[in-house]
């Protein structure tokens, strides 16, 4: 499954202040996760939810804010821009807001919903549980602030993905690639930035950087430095010339 441009997908009527698109899962991935984007119009918010399912977001463009709460009176804001990363607690009320009055915010988002709905197959269960986590979100204060990076970073905020520090070894994805783990909110599902030096242009190094959102080889290929990133992948013995905005999701066990 391969989606050209993240930036400027069609996207539909999808609820109160938003306009969604989900993007369809390749053969053999069992309804495991998905993901979809939304846009939030200038000046707007989406109405305030939960869930019984894991979600991490990535900021495609614009900037503005986001709730995240338990209890009503002890609700965390934290503000986000174009790169940011980050994931919403299981079952916490949150709510986006965008901070422009001029322009759309839009992001992408991967979910674990398939599995949970296709397990318990009640949306009150999912949608409507009270049930509290306490163990992954108890309203903790500087929840949402970025800690130190590492390889295996336990942070549940990233203010700019595209430019976070990568290592090398520990996860090793050859060609000289660098990684960093993300470990966020006690997620089951895990996530990771990769950063190779691909090929040499014109005597200009040219630089590939991927987000992947699940360990499904779901992945987003980031703008570094507002330069065009360049790569190719290889799925399913096909190969795809790759750019920023890109989203390349491979069938279970493919090689690439």
């Amino acid at each position: 499954m391969f989606v050209k441009n993240l930036y400027d997908v069609e996207l539909v009527r999808g609820g109160p202040a938003a306009t969604v698109s989900g993007i369809p899962q390749p053969r053999g991935h069992g309804r495991f996760n998905d993901s979809y984007v939304a846009e939030i119009p200038p000046g707007k918010s989406l109405k305030a939810h939960r869930h019984l399912f894991e979600e991490t977001i990535y900021i495609l463009k614009g900037q503005g804010a986001t709730s995240v709460w338990i209890d009503p009176s002890r609700k965390e804001t934290f503000e986000w821009q174009e790169g940011s990363y980050f994931s919403i607690p299981m079952n916490a009320w949150h709510e986006h807001h965008n901070a422009s009055g001029l322009e759309a915010a839009r992001y992408i988002a991967m979910t674990s919903a398939p599995r949970v709905i296709d397990t318990f197959n009640n949306y009150e269960f999912v949608f409507d549980n009270p049930f509290v986590f306490r163990d992954r979100y108890n309203a903790e204060e500087g929840y949402f602030k970025q800690k130190a990076p590492a390889q295996q970073w336990s942070t549940n905020f990233v203010a700019d993905v595209r430019v976070c520090q990568t290592y090398s070894g520990g996860f090793d994805r050859g060609g000289g690639a660098k990684s960093t783990v993300f470990r966020m909110v006690n997620n089951t599902v895990k996530s990771h930035v990769s950063l190779w030096v691909s090929a040499h242009t014109r005597k200009r190094t040219v630089t590939a950087r991927d987000s992947c959102l699940d360990y499904q080889r779901a992945w987003l290929l980031a703008d570094v430095a507002r330069q065009q990133t360049y790569g190719t992948k290889s799925i399913g013995g096909r190969k795809r010339v790759c750019a920023a905005g890109n989203v390349v999701s491979s069938a279970f066990q493919w090689q690439r």
